[in-house]
């Protein structure tokens, strides 16, 4: 996960039985004491090594995971490598409400790259100025609707995105009951 602070998606993926209990998982974040969420920033966020757009608590992220019994995790700090020297290729990378929300997703094309082969599928919350752009033709792409969680809440807007064909995205169906 990009962007983990808490790590709240990791312990929901985790106790929904969304990967396999041997699973590694990394959370990328680093300690941070501000946030450059402004829409000019969006259009043009910092680039690594200047990290003043985190707003993580390593410590905190920490002792959440261990509180909720997460197994299997590596912290990786922002402030000690830039997103493309992460120890890639995985199979699903996830940024909620970081990149893709807070920072356009164009500008990280380059360093997610490295990360993904072409059974790669990342995925990451839109904002309301999402906008595509020519280099997403490359990929194979989806937008994903999800009822916002607050009452009155705007529908929330997800990218999927692959090097490769993306999988079918859908909630099983229940098979209707013999009479």
């Amino acid at each position: 996960e990009i962007g983990a602070g808490l790590g709240r998606s990791a312990v929901v993926f985790s106790k929904k039985h969304l990967w396999d209990e041997d699973a590694s998982i990394h959370l990328y974040d680093t300690n941070g004491s501000q946030t450059k969420y402004k829409q000019k920033y969006y259009d043009s966020p910092p680039k690594w090594p200047d990290i003043s757009s985190f707003c993580g608590n390593l410590p905190l992220l920490e002792a959440f995971l261990k509180h909720n019994s997460l197994a299997n995790y590596t912290i990786l700090d922002a402030a000690q490598a830039p997103l493309s020297a992460l120890p890639g290729p995985y199979d699903l990378i996830y940024g909620f409400y970081s990149i893709g929300f807070h920072w356009s997703i164009e500008h990280y094309l380059d360093d997610l790259e490295p990360l993904m082969n072409q059974q790669t599928v990342l995925i990451c919350t839109l904002n309301k100025h999402f906008t595509s752009f020519p280099r997403l033709a490359s990929y194979s792409t989806r937008v994903l609707q999800a009822a916002g969680t607050r009452k009155g809440a705007r529908p929330l807007s997800f990218l999927a995105l692959s090097k490769g064909a993306l999988p079918e995205v859908g909630l099983p169906v229940a098979e209707p009951s013999p009479p």
